[in-house]
């Protein structure tokens, strides 16, 4: 099952996780992603539950969306794939790289905007 992985180590599985784990959920991820780019908005989970960003906050957030996707993929896709495996390691810490920094350019644009 997806959720009993240790994402710091290569994913067990056949073909079907390597599908459903590697690109049915990094698009749901990306549909997200791109869904907030086009309306300016994006939620944020927080101590209540979401928090809702506007304007260059969201397209921030939306790209932590995308680099959220790549993580998976990598995981799941690269992870599972017998040539690709060992390079998911590093991919899969560049994309946590870019998830911070995007999360974290989200919040402070958001709070200049909202003091």
């Amino acid at each position: 099952m997806i959720f009993d992985e240790d994402l710091t180590c290569t994913p067990s599985g056949g073909k079907w996780k390597q599908y459903l784990g590697g690109i049915a959920l990094p698009l749901l991820l990306v549909g997200y992603g791109i869904f907030c780019m086009a309306t300016g908005t994006a939620d944020i989970p927080s101590r209540h539950i979401f928090d809702t960003v506007h304007g260059e906050a969201a397209i921030w957030m939306a790209i932590a969306y995308f680099a959220m996707a790549a993580f998976i993929y990598f995981h799941y896709y690269w992870g599972l794939h017998e040539e690709l495996c060992f390079k998911a390691f590093r991919m899969k810490m560049l994309s946590v790289v870019v998830f911070v920094l995007c999360t974290g350019f989200a919040l402070y644009v958001d709070s200049q905007l909202n003091p």
